[in-house]
């Protein structure tokens, strides 16, 4: 994941009702306001103006990527990321996740390519 202040173009993840949804930022405003394009499925993607604090930069593609223990993720479902954790890897390339605010009951096993790292 970039370090820094985001930019105009950087892929971002942006927090809505405890979900996350891809976006690019189109534009910073001199007060640390983004502006940023909803990623939408078939075209017609809306902009919105957003603080700062609401938006995550999504990681790259995890192609090759290994996640440890205790790592800090987000899950894809359906276009939307839900954030967890990697509890372990029962399979190469498949890990077990616990999401936030779930107990293990709620625990899912998913592929490597449904997965991004989190800040």
């Amino acid at each position: 994941v970039p370090a820094g202040p985001p930019q105009v173009g950087d892929a971002v993840l942006v927090s809505q009702r405890g979900a996350f949804v891809p976006a690019t930022i189109t534009s910073v405003s001199a007060t640390g306001g983004l502006k940023v394009k909803f990623d939408a499925p078939a075209g017609g993607a809306a902009e919105e103006d957003l603080a700062a604090d609401r938006v995550s930069r999504a990681a790259p593609s995890p192609k090759g990527t290994h996640f440890a223990p205790n790592q800090l993720v987000f899950v894809e479902w359906h276009g939307l990321f839900v954030p967890g954790k990697v509890v372990k890897e029962p399979n190469k390339g498949e890990y077990k996740i616990r999401f936030d605010g779930f107990g293990p009951d709620a625990d899912e096993v998913v592929i490597t390519k449904r997965l991004r790292a989190r800040p």
